[in-house]
Protein backbone atom coordinates (compact mmCIF):
# COMPACT_ATOMS: atom_id res chain seq x y z
CA UNK A 1 0.00 0.00 0.00
CA UNK A 2 2.87 2.38 0.91
CA UNK A 3 4.69 1.50 -2.22
CA UNK A 4 1.46 2.33 -4.40
CA UNK A 5 0.75 5.63 -2.37
CA UNK A 6 4.71 6.81 -2.98
CA UNK A 7 3.64 5.69 -6.50
CA UNK A 8 0.88 7.55 -6.74
CA UNK A 9 2.04 10.59 -5.60
CA UNK A 10 5.06 10.71 -7.70
CA UNK A 11 2.60 10.68 -10.78
CA UNK A 12 0.76 13.20 -9.66
CA UNK A 13 3.83 15.36 -9.01
CA UNK A 14 5.32 14.76 -12.93
CA UNK A 15 1.45 15.68 -14.17
CA UNK A 16 0.84 18.38 -12.21
CA UNK A 17 5.10 19.78 -13.11
CA UNK A 18 3.95 18.92 -16.81
CA UNK A 19 0.62 20.93 -17.01
CA UNK A 20 2.08 23.82 -14.99
CA UNK A 21 4.95 23.74 -18.06
CA UNK A 22 2.76 23.08 -20.58
CA UNK A 23 0.41 26.31 -19.51
CA UNK A 24 3.22 28.73 -18.37
CA UNK A 25 4.73 28.19 -22.20
CA UNK A 26 1.53 29.19 -23.77
CA UNK A 27 1.93 32.71 -22.08
CA UNK A 28 5.63 33.21 -23.35
CA UNK A 29 5.69 34.36 -27.41
CA UNK A 30 7.89 31.12 -28.25
CA UNK A 31 8.69 29.54 -31.77
CA UNK A 32 9.56 26.82 -30.04
CA UNK A 33 6.86 23.70 -29.90
CA UNK A 34 5.74 22.64 -26.15
CA UNK A 35 7.23 19.29 -25.96
CA UNK A 36 10.95 21.08 -26.18
CA UNK A 37 10.07 23.38 -23.05
CA UNK A 38 8.89 19.99 -21.08
CA UNK A 39 11.55 17.81 -22.30
CA UNK A 40 14.18 20.93 -20.78
CA UNK A 41 12.11 21.46 -17.61
CA UNK A 42 10.60 18.50 -16.21
CA UNK A 43 12.80 16.55 -13.97
CA UNK A 44 13.96 12.88 -14.74
CA UNK A 45 12.27 9.77 -13.10
CA UNK A 46 11.21 6.60 -13.76
CA UNK A 47 7.89 7.78 -12.88
CA UNK A 48 8.18 10.77 -15.27
CA UNK A 49 9.23 7.66 -17.69
CA UNK A 50 6.56 5.78 -17.50
CA UNK A 51 3.87 8.32 -17.45
CA UNK A 52 5.44 9.81 -21.11
CA UNK A 53 5.15 5.72 -21.94
CA UNK A 54 1.45 5.05 -20.63
CA UNK A 55 -0.93 4.00 -23.59
CA UNK A 56 1.75 2.75 -25.73
CA UNK A 57 4.38 0.84 -23.87
CA UNK A 58 2.33 0.37 -20.18
CA UNK A 59 -1.16 -0.28 -20.26
CA UNK A 60 -3.65 2.20 -19.51
CA UNK A 61 -7.45 2.25 -18.58
CA UNK A 62 -9.89 2.52 -21.42
CA UNK A 63 -13.83 2.66 -21.03
CA UNK A 64 -15.41 -0.07 -22.42
CA UNK A 65 -12.28 -2.19 -22.10
CA UNK A 66 -11.30 -4.86 -19.61
CA UNK A 67 -9.97 -2.85 -16.76
CA UNK A 68 -7.61 -5.43 -15.56
CA UNK A 69 -5.93 -6.03 -19.00
CA UNK A 70 -6.49 -2.13 -20.04
CA UNK A 71 -5.45 -0.34 -23.55
CA UNK A 72 -1.90 -0.01 -25.57
CA UNK A 73 -3.13 2.27 -27.79
CA UNK A 74 -2.08 2.46 -31.54
CA UNK A 75 1.38 3.94 -31.48
CA UNK A 76 4.60 2.08 -32.70
CA UNK A 77 6.89 1.94 -29.68
CA UNK A 78 9.56 -0.71 -30.25
CA UNK A 79 9.78 -1.55 -26.55
CA UNK A 80 7.48 -4.68 -25.30
CA UNK A 81 3.90 -4.30 -24.08
CA UNK A 82 4.01 -4.16 -19.78
CA UNK A 83 1.32 -4.16 -17.79
CA UNK A 84 2.12 -2.44 -14.60
CA UNK A 85 -0.68 -2.22 -11.97
CA UNK A 86 0.87 1.17 -10.32
CA UNK A 87 0.60 2.54 -14.10
CA UNK A 88 -2.93 1.80 -14.55
CA UNK A 89 -3.97 2.71 -10.94
CA UNK A 90 -1.71 6.41 -11.30
CA UNK A 91 -3.61 6.99 -15.00
CA UNK A 92 -6.92 5.96 -13.48
CA UNK A 93 -7.03 8.13 -10.66
CA UNK A 94 -4.59 11.20 -11.97
CA UNK A 95 -4.87 10.79 -15.59
CA UNK A 96 -2.47 11.34 -18.44
CA UNK A 97 -0.39 14.15 -19.06
CA UNK A 98 -1.90 16.92 -21.84
CA UNK A 99 0.13 15.90 -24.20
CA UNK A 100 0.09 14.02 -27.60
CA UNK A 101 1.21 10.38 -28.63
CA UNK A 102 3.77 12.45 -30.98
CA UNK A 103 5.17 14.82 -28.22
CA UNK A 104 5.26 12.58 -25.49
CA UNK A 105 7.91 10.26 -27.95
CA UNK A 106 9.80 13.18 -28.98
CA UNK A 107 10.30 13.75 -25.02
CA UNK A 108 11.12 10.23 -24.23
CA UNK A 109 13.62 10.90 -27.25
CA UNK A 110 15.02 13.92 -25.92
CA UNK A 111 15.23 13.15 -22.05
CA UNK A 112 15.58 9.10 -21.91
CA UNK A 113 17.54 8.35 -24.97
CA UNK A 114 14.70 6.48 -26.61
CA UNK A 115 15.65 7.34 -30.04
CA UNK A 116 15.66 3.54 -31.13
CA UNK A 117 12.39 2.57 -30.23
CA UNK A 118 10.47 5.23 -30.92
CA UNK A 119 11.45 4.53 -34.99
CA UNK A 120 8.77 5.01 -37.23
CA UNK A 121 7.52 1.53 -37.77
CA UNK A 122 5.79 -0.07 -40.41
CA UNK A 123 5.34 -3.79 -39.72
CA UNK A 124 5.81 -4.80 -35.81
CA UNK A 125 9.83 -6.82 -34.78
CA UNK A 126 8.67 -8.03 -31.74
CA UNK A 127 9.15 -11.38 -32.05
CA UNK A 128 12.73 -10.98 -33.50
CA UNK A 129 15.99 -11.83 -31.96
CA UNK A 130 19.42 -11.29 -32.95
CA UNK A 131 21.55 -14.94 -33.56
CA UNK A 132 24.69 -14.24 -35.00
CA UNK A 133 27.02 -11.07 -35.55
CA UNK A 134 30.07 -11.22 -37.48
CA UNK A 135 32.72 -8.82 -37.27
CA UNK A 136 35.43 -7.88 -39.73
CA UNK A 137 37.54 -4.95 -38.64
CA UNK A 138 40.60 -3.86 -40.27
CA UNK A 139 43.17 -1.10 -38.96
CA UNK A 140 45.37 1.12 -41.05
CA UNK A 141 47.30 3.08 -38.52
CA UNK A 142 49.88 4.79 -40.62
CA UNK A 143 46.38 5.79 -42.33
CA UNK A 144 44.50 6.46 -39.26
CA UNK A 145 41.80 4.41 -40.71
CA UNK A 146 39.55 1.79 -39.71
CA UNK A 147 37.19 -0.12 -41.85
CA UNK A 148 34.86 -1.91 -40.42
CA UNK A 149 32.33 -4.69 -41.66
CA UNK A 150 29.15 -6.40 -39.43
CA UNK A 151 27.18 -9.24 -40.89
CA UNK A 152 24.41 -9.63 -38.79
CA UNK A 153 21.88 -12.25 -38.80
CA UNK A 154 18.03 -11.82 -37.30
CA UNK A 155 15.50 -14.24 -36.50
CA UNK A 156 11.84 -14.35 -36.35
CA UNK A 157 11.04 -16.66 -33.15
CA UNK A 158 7.05 -16.35 -34.14
CA UNK A 159 5.21 -19.34 -34.23
CA UNK A 160 2.65 -18.37 -36.95
CA UNK A 161 3.49 -20.45 -40.52
CA UNK A 162 1.61 -16.94 -42.49
CA UNK A 163 1.05 -13.56 -42.42
CA UNK A 164 4.10 -13.39 -39.95
CA UNK A 165 6.25 -10.54 -41.84
CA UNK A 166 8.01 -8.44 -39.23
CA UNK A 167 10.75 -5.45 -39.96
CA UNK A 168 13.99 -5.31 -38.20
CA UNK A 169 15.63 -1.95 -37.39
CA UNK A 170 19.16 -1.31 -35.77
CA UNK A 171 20.58 1.79 -34.81
CA UNK A 172 24.43 2.00 -34.65
CA UNK A 173 26.40 4.33 -32.63
CA UNK A 174 29.30 5.68 -34.60
CA UNK A 175 32.22 6.91 -33.65
CA UNK A 176 32.97 10.95 -34.58
CA UNK A 177 33.81 11.54 -38.36
CA UNK A 178 32.78 7.91 -39.41
CA UNK A 179 30.92 6.93 -42.50
CA UNK A 180 28.79 4.05 -43.61
CA UNK A 181 30.17 3.18 -46.78
CA UNK A 182 28.31 -0.38 -47.60
CA UNK A 183 24.98 -1.98 -47.25
CA UNK A 184 24.08 -5.43 -49.09
CA UNK A 185 20.88 -7.60 -48.07
CA UNK A 186 20.86 -11.66 -48.11
CA UNK A 187 17.93 -12.08 -50.92
CA UNK A 188 16.97 -16.00 -52.09
CA UNK A 189 20.82 -16.77 -50.74
CA UNK A 190 22.56 -14.14 -52.72
CA UNK A 191 23.81 -10.86 -51.10
CA UNK A 192 22.82 -8.16 -52.75
CA UNK A 193 24.74 -4.68 -52.84
CA UNK A 194 22.84 -1.14 -52.06
CA UNK A 195 22.62 2.05 -53.74
CA UNK A 196 23.40 5.55 -52.46
CA UNK A 197 20.71 7.80 -53.28
CA UNK A 198 18.52 10.58 -51.73
CA UNK A 199 16.66 10.32 -48.10
CA UNK A 200 13.28 11.09 -50.48
CA UNK A 201 13.70 8.55 -52.43
CA UNK A 202 15.24 5.97 -50.74
CA UNK A 203 12.02 6.38 -48.32
CA UNK A 204 9.68 6.74 -50.96
CA UNK A 205 11.40 3.15 -51.73
CA UNK A 206 11.21 1.25 -49.10
CA UNK A 207 8.08 2.71 -48.25
CA UNK A 208 6.21 1.40 -51.34
CA UNK A 209 8.17 -1.93 -51.34
CA UNK A 210 7.10 -2.81 -47.89
CA UNK A 211 3.54 -1.23 -47.27
CA UNK A 212 2.70 -2.04 -50.42
CA UNK A 213 4.73 -4.56 -52.54
CA UNK A 214 5.68 -6.47 -49.43
CA UNK A 215 8.99 -7.64 -51.08
CA UNK A 216 12.95 -7.23 -49.86
CA UNK A 217 14.50 -3.67 -48.88
CA UNK A 218 16.72 -2.75 -46.78
CA UNK A 219 17.59 1.42 -46.23
CA UNK A 220 20.04 3.14 -43.67
CA UNK A 221 19.69 6.51 -42.51
CA UNK A 222 21.80 8.72 -41.10
CA UNK A 223 20.54 9.85 -37.92
CA UNK A 224 21.53 13.28 -35.40
CA UNK A 225 24.65 12.32 -32.65
CA UNK A 226 26.67 9.86 -35.30
CA UNK A 227 23.90 7.61 -35.07
CA UNK A 228 22.72 5.51 -38.65
CA UNK A 229 19.53 3.31 -38.61
CA UNK A 230 19.43 0.45 -40.83
CA UNK A 231 15.89 -1.32 -41.55
CA UNK A 232 15.80 -4.67 -42.91
CA UNK A 233 11.99 -6.31 -44.22
CA UNK A 234 10.51 -8.79 -44.53
CA UNK A 235 11.83 -11.27 -41.27
CA UNK A 236 9.16 -14.25 -40.89
CA UNK A 237 9.69 -17.47 -39.22
CA UNK A 238 10.76 -19.59 -42.84
CA UNK A 239 14.01 -17.97 -42.92
CA UNK A 240 16.59 -16.06 -41.02
CA UNK A 241 17.89 -12.68 -42.78
CA UNK A 242 21.06 -11.52 -43.14
CA UNK A 243 22.29 -8.48 -43.86
CA UNK A 244 26.05 -6.50 -43.65
CA UNK A 245 27.07 -2.91 -43.10
CA UNK A 246 30.33 -1.59 -43.78
CA UNK A 247 31.64 1.43 -41.58
CA UNK A 248 35.11 3.50 -42.04
CA UNK A 249 36.00 5.59 -39.79
CA UNK A 250 38.84 7.65 -38.39
CA UNK A 251 41.02 6.67 -35.91
CA UNK A 252 40.38 8.33 -32.81
CA UNK A 253 44.45 10.16 -31.86
CA UNK A 254 44.80 10.40 -27.60
CA UNK A 255 48.01 12.28 -27.60
CA UNK A 256 50.65 9.48 -28.84
CA UNK A 257 48.18 6.60 -29.12
CA UNK A 258 45.55 5.59 -31.24
CA UNK A 259 41.90 4.38 -30.37
CA UNK A 260 39.37 2.50 -32.16
CA UNK A 261 35.64 2.34 -31.05
CA UNK A 262 33.68 -0.43 -32.15
CA UNK A 263 29.88 0.67 -33.26
CA UNK A 264 27.86 -0.56 -30.78
CA UNK A 265 24.27 -1.71 -31.92
CA UNK A 266 20.83 -1.02 -30.46
CA UNK A 267 18.30 -3.75 -31.90
CA UNK A 268 16.13 -7.16 -31.72
CA UNK A 269 17.31 -9.31 -28.38
CA UNK A 270 20.59 -9.57 -28.13
CA UNK A 271 20.98 -11.17 -24.94
CA UNK A 272 22.20 -14.74 -26.69
CA UNK A 273 23.73 -13.51 -29.64
CA UNK A 274 27.29 -14.81 -30.96
CA UNK A 275 29.66 -13.03 -32.66
CA UNK A 276 32.97 -13.89 -34.48
CA UNK A 277 35.30 -11.46 -34.64
CA UNK A 278 38.42 -10.78 -36.31
CA UNK A 279 40.88 -8.02 -36.23
CA UNK A 280 43.72 -7.51 -38.87
CA UNK A 281 46.30 -4.83 -38.49
CA UNK A 282 48.05 -3.87 -41.82
CA UNK A 283 50.85 -3.40 -39.52
CA UNK A 284 51.88 -4.83 -36.06
CA UNK A 285 51.01 -2.48 -33.87
CA UNK A 286 53.06 -1.39 -30.70
CA UNK A 287 51.80 -1.29 -26.80
CA UNK A 288 48.86 -2.50 -27.67
CA UNK A 289 45.93 -2.40 -24.79
CA UNK A 290 43.48 -4.99 -25.58
CA UNK A 291 41.61 -7.64 -23.85
CA UNK A 292 42.93 -10.63 -26.25
CA UNK A 293 45.77 -11.10 -27.78
CA UNK A 294 47.46 -10.59 -31.39
CA UNK A 295 48.91 -13.28 -33.26
CA UNK A 296 52.50 -12.52 -35.13
CA UNK A 297 50.62 -11.33 -38.15
CA UNK A 298 48.77 -8.77 -35.84
CA UNK A 299 45.62 -10.29 -36.14
CA UNK A 300 43.33 -12.54 -33.93
CA UNK A 301 40.02 -14.34 -34.71
CA UNK A 302 37.73 -14.89 -31.46
CA UNK A 303 34.27 -16.67 -30.90
CA UNK A 304 32.28 -15.25 -27.36
CA UNK A 305 28.83 -14.00 -26.83
CA UNK A 306 28.12 -10.70 -28.51
CA UNK A 307 30.16 -7.69 -26.54
CA UNK A 308 28.47 -4.29 -27.76
CA UNK A 309 31.05 -1.56 -26.11
CA UNK A 310 34.55 -2.31 -26.32
CA UNK A 311 37.61 -0.08 -28.13
CA UNK A 312 41.12 -0.82 -28.58
CA UNK A 313 44.66 1.47 -28.03
CA UNK A 314 47.72 1.16 -29.74
CA UNK A 315 51.07 3.55 -29.94
CA UNK A 316 50.55 5.93 -33.21
CA UNK A 317 53.09 5.17 -35.56
CA UNK A 318 54.40 7.97 -38.37
CA UNK A 319 52.06 8.74 -41.22
CA UNK A 320 53.02 6.68 -44.48
CA UNK A 321 54.21 8.84 -47.19
CA UNK A 322 52.47 6.77 -49.87
CA UNK A 323 49.38 7.74 -50.66
CA UNK A 324 46.05 5.49 -50.75
CA UNK A 325 44.12 4.94 -53.64
CA UNK A 326 40.14 4.88 -53.29
CA UNK A 327 37.09 4.96 -55.86
CA UNK A 328 39.62 6.15 -58.65
CA UNK A 329 41.36 9.29 -56.74
CA UNK A 330 44.54 8.94 -54.59
CA UNK A 331 44.92 10.71 -51.27
CA UNK A 332 47.98 11.65 -49.10
CA UNK A 333 47.75 12.34 -45.51
CA UNK A 334 49.96 14.77 -43.54
CA UNK A 335 50.33 16.09 -39.55
CA UNK A 336 47.81 18.63 -38.64
CA UNK A 337 49.85 21.93 -37.87
CA UNK A 338 47.51 24.24 -35.57
CA UNK A 339 48.20 27.71 -35.68
CA UNK A 340 46.55 29.82 -33.15
CA UNK A 341 44.96 33.31 -34.27
CA UNK A 342 43.23 36.38 -32.51
CA UNK A 343 39.61 36.02 -32.22
CA UNK A 344 37.79 38.58 -30.18
CA UNK A 345 34.21 37.14 -29.69
CA UNK A 346 31.05 39.61 -29.34
CA UNK A 347 28.95 37.28 -27.78
CA UNK A 348 29.51 33.60 -26.36
CA UNK A 349 26.72 31.21 -25.80
CA UNK A 350 27.07 27.52 -24.07
CA UNK A 351 24.93 24.47 -24.46
CA UNK A 352 25.02 23.41 -21.07
CA UNK A 353 23.86 19.42 -21.02
CA UNK A 354 24.25 16.24 -18.89
CA UNK A 355 27.23 14.94 -21.42
CA UNK A 356 29.29 18.16 -20.09
CA UNK A 357 32.07 17.15 -17.26
CA UNK A 358 33.40 19.14 -14.51
CA UNK A 359 36.47 19.89 -16.25
CA UNK A 360 34.91 21.19 -19.34
CA UNK A 361 32.52 23.79 -17.06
Amino acid sequence: VIVCLGFVYQWNSAYQKTTSIINHDMLKENTLPTWTAVSQQLPQSTVTEKMMKSGFVYAIPKEGSSWFWGDFGGVGFAEPRKHDPLVMISSFLIGQPLLDDQERIKILKAMYDSRHPAQERLWSGENLQTETVVSNVKIYPEYRLAFTEKTITVKNLSKRTWGGDEEAIYTFQLSEGSVVSSLSLWINGVEEKGRLTTKAKADTAYKTIVGVEVRDPSVVHWQEGNKVTVRIFPCNAAENRRFRIGITSPLIKDGNRLRYENPSINGPEFSTAEETLKIAFSESPQSLEASFKLKDKGEVVIDRSYQNNWDISFASPKLSNNAFSFNGSSYKLEELVIEPTQFKAQKIYLDLNASWTEEEL
